[in-house]
């Protein structure tokens, strides 16, 4: 056989393999090829907590507290992932997953390559779920469903996390994270390799009580919690939810000197608007004679992705805390019961 019609049947059987590669990986209902898709992720962390603690924590005395929730605030709320998930969508219909992918990002961006083939995509993207022990990516398989969701703390107790259905009001905990979202309409053409940025941004938020207890006399340590946050985002229309009341636990943060102690605490955003009072603090104050006194401290001003309110209370000998904030208001029961406050767990 002459090496001209050796060389013509390799190029033909070369030739039909890749074709048979091409309709294998292309949608049944489009016979075009696509391309490499170069991805690249990266954080943006647009935050104004350095400006709080500044503002807030400035005297003196401050400095113990500021340091600590400084400290607490850059292991949390820091450009860095540790993971990302992709995910891409047909962009009608039921806007079905098509491909998928987790990767580890470890950093504040990451570039990743994958084939796709030629069509509209809608794409959903968020990092640093693995390792979140209250939040996980659920009803993802269509684009419209997906969410990160909330989990109680007798969700997790019970193995339900990840899981589906309505989440009942209960107590959780601070998220151990900071998480970030994005989404982005992409257009593959036929035989086209492309470059895509993707700018992830941060979906929760933080909140700090700083109490003096200066004044607090024998009065036991506060257990605090806060109210009135979302428990649940939307990644295709980058809303939050607000189906149930979670009652989110305070971490008290370890503190090396001074009279002031400080309970922070990760969660989604508040409503950005409302009547009255948008989201609280609820103080419990334990005395020597056994009574709880309890102060609620009532935000007007919404709590955005992204951003950190801190407020300074003091104590008194009696657990009554008080606030100079104008845009606080608050609200004390003596002897307060906690009997008709079930998910509040002392």
């Amino acid at each position: 056989m002459r090496f001209s019609a050796v060389f013509r049947m390799l190029f033909l059987f070369t030739t039909g393999f890749a074709l048979m590669g091409c309709r294998y990986l292309v949608d049944e209902d489009r016979r075009d090829c696509g391309g490499d898709c170069t991805i690249d992720c990266r954080l943006r962390l647009q935050t104004k907590m350095q400006t709080e603690l500044a503002t807030v924590l400035s005297l003196a005395e401050d400095q113990y507290v500021a340091s600590s929730l400084r400290t607490w605030l850059d292991g949390l709320f820091a450009d860095y992932a540790s993971d990302v998930d992709l995910s891409f969508y047909e962009p009608t219909g039921g806007q079905r997953r098509l491909v998928h992918m987790r990767e580890r990002m470890d950093g504040n961006s990451s570039v990743y390559t994958l084939y796709l083939p030629a069509r509209e995509y809608l794409n959903n993207c968020v990092a640093n779920i693995e390792d979140n022990d209250q939040v996980a990516l659920v009803e993802d398989e269509h684009c419209t469903g997906a969410l990160l969701r909330q989990y109680s703390e007798r969700e997790v107790a019970a193995g339900l996390m990840p899981t589906r259905g309505s989440i009942p009001a209960d107590t959780v905990h601070s998220h151990n994270t900071g998480l970030f979202s994005a989404r982005k309409h992409i257009l593959m053409q036929e035989m086209e390799d492309r470059h895509i940025s993707i700018h992830l941004y941060m979906v929760n938020a933080a909140s700090a009580l700083v109490l003096d207890r200066a004044t607090a006399g024998t009065a036991g340590q506060a257990q605090v919690y806060v109210r009135g946050f979302a428990d649940a985002f939307a990644i295709a229309d980058s809303t939050y939810r607000f189906a149930s009341q979670p009652v989110v636990r305070t971490l008290s943060l370890p503190v090396e000197g001074g009279t002031e102690y400080c309970y922070a605490s990760a969660h989604f955003p508040s409503k950005d608007e409302g009547e009255g009072a948008i989201w609280r603090w609820d103080v419990q104050v334990p005395l020597p004679d056994g009574s709880v006194t309890r102060s609620v401290l009532e935000v007007k001003e919404p709590l955005q992705a992204g951003c950190l309110k801190i407020l300074k209370a003091k104590v008194f000998d009696n657990g009554v805390v008080s606030v100079t904030d104008p845009t606080v208001a608050v609200s004390v029961t003596l002897n307060w019961n906690q009997g008709s406050e079930h998910d509040v767990e002392m």
